[in-house]
């Protein structure tokens, strides 16, 4: 009997770890990664709709829309770094809009799940809600230019 509790438990704490896991897994990728995500499903959606649906049938549809959108996605990517190893000051700063978009992202998915008045995303910080908005966005910023900072170091190591 305390086998069988102890292996219940140990499957639990198992379950909580890999939740929290998983969770700051999608919290990353999200932050870090929103362009290329974003880029992936709008192919997808493209690929889908104007191409794989004309050339194949069943389950090779799938493979293409993947396909043919991790492409896509690796096209971004070089013309991304191209951009910003050309373009200089304009290059950091589509990179730190991209960071910004992809924490504001973020915050508000994060915040959803916690506030109960679903027309209001933002935490309440003051009571006045003008005001509340500019310090949440300052906070946003804040948040956005660790990110961008990390994104820099990303873009300049893969050179």
């Amino acid at each position: 009997m305390e086998i069988l509790l102890a292996l219940y438990l140990a499957v639990f704490i198992g379950m909580i770890m890999f939740s929290i896991f998983m969770g700051k897994t999608f919290i990353k990728a999200l932050i870090f990664s929103v362009d290329k995500m974003m880029v992936f499903f709008i192919s997808y959606y493209f690929i889908h709709n104007y191409f794989s649906v004309k050339v194949a049938s069943g389950n090779a549809v799938y493979f293409w829309n993947i396909s043919l959108s991790l492409i896509v996605v690796f096209i971004y990517t070089i013309l991304f770094k191209l951009i910003y190893d050309r373009l200089g000051v304009f290059g950091k700063i589509i990179n730190f809009v991209i960071s910004y978009v992809g924490v504001v992202a973020t915050y508000h998915l994060i915040t959803s799940m916690f506030i109960q008045e679903k027309s209001f995303y933002y935490l309440q910080l003051l009571n006045n809600q003008d005001i509340n908005k500019v310090v949440n966005y300052i906070l946003i910023g804040i948040v956005a230019i660790f990110v961008w900072r990390k994104r820099e170091e990303s873009l300049e190591d893969n050179m």
